[in-house]
């Protein structure tokens, strides 16, 4: 009898599985084999910067972008690009390698967070718990993209997962594990460092002084371990990290709030469930989640953005462990909580597809508006986001070599570089005929060195306004 029971229950937890993983692996197929996004549009330059500084490591360089700082992408990136090809030749397969690998990082949180974070917890309130963090506000989106945020998921998941785990077994061992998954994690991007006071503050709730310690050496090291390949360049990283701190806004307040309602909304349920189904045990992971909230704010208060914000979704997972370890937690309740979740997350699921298909089709006419404007021969250049594939290529290559071998692709186009404001023309010309940018990119050239001739979309077309001479 008990044997069957076990295996029923086995069962049980193996179809919850499913069904918690099922979102992420529907959303992978419909983005990258359904209707799959084309490299050079929008969202691209993440997926570009990576690639080059994977290219970058494999060449013993120091990559050209370390203000994540990113490192541990970078190393992935860097054993991708030589399995695919150390080349831009090999773009899209490289691509093509590292969503596969951005899916089953995705899958491996998701799993972290089924059988670790929410351990013991009935099959329902674990799938409760993944639908929750992929609820939150770009969550989605972020896991369809070569970029840090592909690492919070699997890396958020473990260390919740060891926070978990010590707090029913305390033990030096488990705060320092915990810990050092958050350094590995700030080492992938310094948004996660608002983990760090959340799990002092956690730990301490608890008086466990000596472990909160081992914890703070534990993000050390694994920051430590986590950017060895780039030590060379801490000064510059930390320097950056400052001037991002004091940036201006991207979006508003107002904005962000407006846009996130039923994020909102979600996240006052669940405490409303963890407050009520509160017990002293679960003291630390109601004040990691709590600090988490409030330290997520302070954050992005200059510079409000869901990106920044990203790494609060744990928020929810917390609140419901704590919530599925309570008795009180009965069948129905967790029945309505999973409806509830699972339709919330059906709508932003779907909002999120059509996004990306709205960016792929806006891309594409763009595109052909843009082809249909430019004169034909002679050389064009290309200016920021322009979809047009060399671009996506060009803009974020720094070594030569890769410059030459888009050339071999897009042998009459190059690009306005939009950090100096310089023309990069394509391998063998001097001179180009054609220049499509934003109109304010077109300000860091000469007064009086081109004319405007005609508009499409934000884009402006220029001509040079005399004739360049090739020497």
């Amino acid at each position: 009898m008990l044997s069957s029971r076990a295996a029923v229950a086995k069962w049980q937890s193996r179809l919850a599985a499913v069904f918690a993983l099922a979102p992420l692996v529907l959303s992978w197929i419909l983005k990258a084999c359904v209707w799959p996004r084309p490299f050079w549009i929008v969202l691209y330059d993440p997926e570009t910067i990576y690639f080059y500084s994977g290219l970058s490591l494999l060449r013993g360089w120091m990559p050209e972008n370390i203000d994540n700082p990113g490192t541990p992408l970078q190393v992935i990136s860097a054993v991708l690009a030589a399995v695919t090809g150390p080349t831009p030749l090999r773009y899209e397969a490289f691509l093509t390698a590292a969503h596969f690998v951005g899916l089953l990082l995705s899958l491996t949180g998701a799993l972290a967070i089924f059988y670790g974070v929410m351990k013991g917890a009935p099959p329902l309130a674990r799938v409760t718990a993944v639908w929750a963090y992929l609820l939150a506000p770009v969550a989605l989106e972020r896991l369809g993209i070569w970029s840090p945020e592909l690492l919070y998921l699997p890396l958020g998941a473990c260390a919740l997962a060891l926070l978990r785990l010590w707090l029913e077994v305390p033990s030096p061992r488990g705060a320092f594990g915990a810990g050092a998954v958050i350094g590995v994690g700030i080492a992938a991007k310094f948004a996660f460092l608002i983990w760090v006071p959340a799990l002092l503050l956690a730990m301490l709730s608890v008086r466990r002084l000596r472990h909160a310690l081992l914890a703070m050496v534990g993000v050390g090291l694994g920051f430590l371990c986590g950017t060895l390949p780039v030590m060379r360049g801490y000064g510059m990283m930390f320097r950056r990290l400052l001037v991002l701190s004091g940036s201006g806004q991207e979006q508003t307040w107002p904005v962000l709030l407006g846009t996130s309602r039923l994020w909102q909304g979600y996240l006052l349920l669940l405490l409303v469930l963890a407050i009520w189904h509160f017990r002293r045990a679960q003291l630390p992971l109601q004040v990691f989640a709590v600090s988490l909230l409030v330290f997520g704010v302070l954050a992005v208060a200059r510079n409000p953005n869901f990106r920044y914000l990203l790494p609060t979704a744990f928020i929810a997972v917390a609140l419901m462990a704590i919530v599925a370890a309570s008795p009180k937690f009965t069948v129905p309740l967790q029945v309505a909580v999973l409806l509830v979740t699972g339709v919330f997350l059906g709508r932003t699921f779907v909002n999120d597809i059509r996004a990306h298909r709205e960016r792929i089709a806006g891309g594409q006419l763009l595109r052909r508006e843009i082809a249909a404007a430019v004169p034909p021969g002679g050389v064009t250049v290309y200016g920021w986001r322009v979809p047009q594939p060399s671009f996506a290529l060009r803009v974020m290559a720094t070594d030569p070599a890769d410059l030459r071998d888009v050339s071999r692709l897009y042998p009459r186009e190059g690009h306005l570089s939009p950090w100096n404001g310089a023309i990069v023309l394509p391998t063998g010309s001097c001179r180009w005929d054609t220049l499509v940018a934003q109109e304010r990119e077109l300000e860091v050239l000469p007064p009086g060195s081109y004319e405007i001739v005609r508009r499409v979309g934000e884009y402006a077309i220029a001509r040079p306004a005399r004739v360049i001479a090739c020497r």
